[in-house]
């Protein structure tokens, strides 16, 4: 795919001090369930 494509210059050019952008992108991602996980608890969220 595209992204796969792009994933692999990415990584291979960039990096954030100690963090790949895989590991940023899986950060992310975990703050976004956080988010959703408290949006359920408290109000309401948009799937």
């Amino acid at each position: 795919s595209e992204d796969d494509d792009e994933d692999g210059l990415i990584s291979e050019e960039i990096s954030y001090g100690e963090f790949s952008i895989d590991n940023v992108r899986q950060m992310i991602k975990e703050e976004v369930d956080k988010m959703r996980a408290t949006g359920r608890n408290g109000y309401v969220c948009a799937d």
